[in-house]
């Protein structure tokens, strides 16, 4: 036991070390392991769901944005989208949604914002947007592995290459959202591929003005091997936090 906690405890001084660029003046971002993703039909046990959380020291958070050049969050994650024809062709993205891997939905084994995002047509900002890049989806009566579903000519699953993104702006209006904290997104991985997963927030507080990124390749594989020696070993650990 002596020798696991020694085995922590050096792991939680490296991660220290490494993360201190990962936030900005007072806001902090937390990684929240959400577990399988699961329908009522279907556990995708090859994969596996993250939240995005932020939290605010330097008062109540206005706007994140993730839309302009250089802020997104990137990776190979997957994605469910809706085909208009009901032909199998997946052209209706779903970049927003609020489930988040609580109860059985099929909406579970999408990567996408998490509520506040501002319709289309709001002066705000511009819709959000997303992309497979170089991945595909698969083809109809097939799926993309690790328990997925099988696509069908309504819905289809895919999977991003590096190159994906989920992009867009997110209002927090005081009036309707007086919060220092907030779940951002909502992403699902294929299991080991964590480390692959980046981005960058730009952060609009009551005190200023943040960049956040999520924890850049080599933290993130320190806090997938945190977890595992906690489970390991009969405890949990479901938070990554870092703040500067």
């Amino acid at each position: 036991m002596l020798r696991i906690w020694r085995q922590l405890l050096g792991a939680f001084g490296a991660l220290t070390f490494s993360v201190g660029n990962i936030a900005v003046g007072s806001v902090g971002v937390s990684i929240i392991d959400r577990g399988t993703p699961v329908s009522p039909s279907a556990t995708a046990s090859g994969y596996h769901a993250y939240i995005v959380h932020l939290e605010s020291d330097s008062g109540l958070i206005r706007r994140i944005n993730l839309y302009s050049a250089g802020y997104g969050l990137f990776g190979p994650m997957a994605q469910r989208w809706a085909s208009s024809g009901s032909d199998g062709i997946y052209d209706l993205p779903s970049p927003q949604d609020d489930r988040s891997n609580l109860t059985p939905s099929s909406a579970n084994f999408d990567s996408h914002f998490l509520r506040g995002y501002i319709d289309p047509g709001d002066p705000f900002g511009p819709p959000a947007e997303e992309s497979l890049a170089a991945g595909t989806f698969a083809p109809v009566g097939t799926s993309i592995g690790g328990g997925m579903p099988t696509n069908t000519v309504d819905f289809g699953i895919g999977l991003s290459s590096p190159g994906g993104f989920v992009k867009g702006i997110i209002e927090l209006p005081p009036a309707y959202y007086a919060v220092t904290e907030w779940d951002t997104a909502y992403f699902v991985v294929r299991t080991g591929d964590e480390a692959l997963i980046s981005g960058k927030f730009q952060v609009l507080t009551a005190g200023g003005t943040f960049d956040v990124s999520v924890p850049e390749p080599c933290q993130f594989l320190i806090m997938i091997a945190l977890i595992t020696q906690y489970r390991n070993h009969g405890w949990a650990a479901r938070r990554y936090r870092a703040v500067a």
